[in-house]
């Protein structure tokens, strides 16, 4: 009895280094805000997983006026598509997509360009990204780093500045899993954060975290015996993590 112990604890132990290995080895992905001249900015995409579909807003002071969004060197192959609405005139959706659904390379470049004109005030002005969503091949979620811009205008050169806003959620380990696995994931920032688990229905099955965290890294256990006498049934289920009003998903597969 006291070797199975042993070997349950060492077991356990050596799951623990392979999850935070794996962990930070999966960030790496980053949407970027550079002003390249006085009323244009680029969009960069830094990856390194391999993504198929992004989509964001570009919302700005009330002092900035959007005007036209241009491909980058990233999405210039015809099977790419760029394509944006503009909401209002400080608020643009744009949505990136591949229609073979092939895969950006591991890289770094220009997503968009967008020409934009603005009143000259002393106030501080913003671009920013948000609803941010970044898909691969799946149709999964995958995490991302957001750097945003500020500036004033006495003083452009010294006071650009990126904001990083991100969130990270790792796949969970083991996956296939029976009957528990660990998820993982990496607040920047501190935030509300909300992380539960859905059967393929959407009807959420288990809610795991629920509450204001500060900025780390975070391991949540979850056991598909639910304590209150349920079993939970092989199948694919999604584990959905909200930060403020951002979410990323991924998919886990419970075998019997």
């Amino acid at each position: 009895m006291h070797a199975v112990h042993a070997f349950r604890k060492n077991h356990y132990q050596v799951l623990i280094l392979l999850i935070t290995a794996s962990f930070y080895a999966f960030a790496g992905n980053e949407l970027k805000i550079m002003r390249t001249s006085s009323n244009s900015i680029d969009i960069a995409l830094t990856n390194s997983d391999r993504i198929t579909g992004i989509q964001f807003c570009i919302h700005t002071s009330h002092d900035i006026v959007l005007e036209s969004v241009r491909a980058g060197i990233r999405v210039v192959e015809s099977s790419w598509m760029i394509d944006s609405y503009n909401v209002n005139d400080s608020t643009v959706n744009v949505l990136v997509l591949n229609i073979r659904q092939q895969s950006f390379p591991q890289g770094s470049g220009i997503l968009a360009s967008i020409v934009f004109s603005m009143i000259n005030t002393n106030e501080i002005k913003f671009i920013e990204l948000k609803n941010v969503m970044v898909i691969d091949a799946k149709g999964d979620s995958l995490g991302v780093t957001i750097s945003n811009l500020r500036w004033n205008d006495n003083n452009f050169s010294g006071t650009i500045t990126g904001e990083s806003q991100s969130f990270v959620l790792g796949q969970n380990y083991p996956n296939p899993f029976n009957p528990a696995t660990i998820l993982n994931y990496r607040l920047n920032t501190a935030a509300y954060v909300r992380l539960s688990v859905y059967d393929i229905t959407g009807r959420e099955v288990s809610r795991l975290v629920d509450q204001y965290q500060h900025a780390g890294d975070y391991h949540v256990p979850w056991d598909s015996h639910l304590g209150n006498g349920k079993i939970l049934a092989s199948g694919i289920y999604i584990a959905r993590l909200n930060v403020d009003k951002s979410s990323v998903s991924r998919k886990m597969l419970l075998t019997k």
